[in-house]
Formats: C-alpha cells, sequence, structure tokens
C-alpha cells in the first residue's frame, strides 16, 4: 500500500497507538475495558491506475521574500512564457509568467518533481505561514498581485509515477504536493478515545 495523501494521519495514528499501548490505562491490571478503536485509522484506498483518479497541482503564493530573488538568479534560467505550450514551473511576479528551468549546473535534479525542486531551492527554510497553497491559477495570481505583493509559482501537477517513484525510494514529496481528485466525501466524525 502507496500512501499518496494523509501520511501525516497515518503517522499521528500510529504514534498515537504506541502511546496508549505503553500507557498504564491499557495494562491487563486495569479494571476499565479498553476499546480497540485506537488500533485502527479510517482510511480510503483505490488502484493507482484507476481512470477516474486525477492528481491536480497545488501552486504557491509567497509572500515578499527578498532572498527568494537572489536564489532564484543562482539556479534557474527564466524565459518569458507564451501560455500556450506546456509550461513546467512557471514563475508569476508583477503579472509577467516566466517558465523557470534549472540552470545546466543543476541538470542532474531536472527529472525530479516541480514541487520537490522547488522546496529543495528556493523554499526550503520558507515559514509555512509565508505561503499560502491553492489549486487555483487565477486565485493564486490574484493573490501575489493584491494581497500580498509576492510572487506565485505555478505547477503541473505530478504524475502519478513521480508520486509512486518517489515513494519507492523511501522519500515524503514536500507539503502540499498533490490535490487528489475526487476527494472522497467528509465531514464530522467521532472517534471514541476511552
Amino acid at each position: 500500500i502507496l500512501i499518496a495523501d494523509g501520511h501525516h494521519r497515518f503517522k499521528t495514528s500510529t504514534c498515537y497507538k504506541k502511546e496508549i499501548e505503553n500507557c498504564s490505562c491499557c495494562t491487563q491490571t486495569s479494571s476499565a475495558p479498553v476499546s480497540s478503536a485506537y488500533k485502527y485509522v479510517l482510511t480510503y484506498i483505490c488502484s493507482m491506475v484507476d481512470p477516474g483518479l486525477l492528481i491536480l497541482p497545488t501552486h504557491r503564493v509567497l509572500k515578499t521574500n527578498p532572498d527568494i530573488q537572489t536564489r532564484i538568479n543562482k539556479h534557474f534560467v527564466l524565459s518569458c512564457w507564451n501560455g500556450k505550450k506546456a509550461p513546467g514551473l512557471v514563475i508569476c511576479q508583477d503579472n509577467e509568467f516566466k517558465t523557470m528551468t534549472l540552470k545546466p549546473a543543476y541538470k542532474k535534479y531536472a527529472d525530479l518533481p516541480q514541487v520537490t525542486i522547488l522546496e529543495k531551492f528556493l523554499l526550503h527554510d520558507v515559514k509555512p505561514e509565508d505561503i499560502v497553497y491553492t489549486k487555483d491559477i487565477s486565485e493564486a495570481v490574484k493573490l501575489a498581485a493584491q494581497t500580498y505583493n509576492g510572487i506565485t509559482f505555478l505547477l503541473e501537477a505530478p504524475s502519478m509515477k513521480s508520486v509512486y517513484d518517489t515513494s519507492k525510494s523511501n522519500h515524503v514529496m514536500p507539503r502540499k504536493s498533490t490535490y487528489f481528485y475526487p476527494k472522497i466525501p467528509a465531514g464530522i466524525t467521532i472517534y471514541k478515545l476511552d
């Protein structure tokens, strides 16, 4: 089983299970009955090759950060994007759209997912509160221009193969790398913790 979405939830559930099992409340000497619900977590499982499963990109809006421009100039070549061909990784700054291509010195990283490249070279130490994540391109561009006076990074969706390959190599994709669609119905659930 490949956990493509929800690995943080899974890790938290696993830690909670260990915590309960190491708690004196779960020992056989305790007089209160112990529910075994803590051993389980609700999951949704589907085939990676299901034709109805889509991965959508999650774009990043970054508040103004002077270090980012220096990093962009160091690692990337920027070219005007005409909006017609598949762009790859795109930066929108001051309402100008440009493709970002790694410089030749960094070409060994070119096959990594775009979101991993972005994290590795630009966003690795940016505070989470300085990044807004959105799946909507229009919203991303508007937020950068009107609200944050910042930069938008527009990404293509990662392929299922790149998600799989990242997992098989024992790596975790950066935060908000994927937006799986369709979303399963969600709502309030109650998990009895006693």
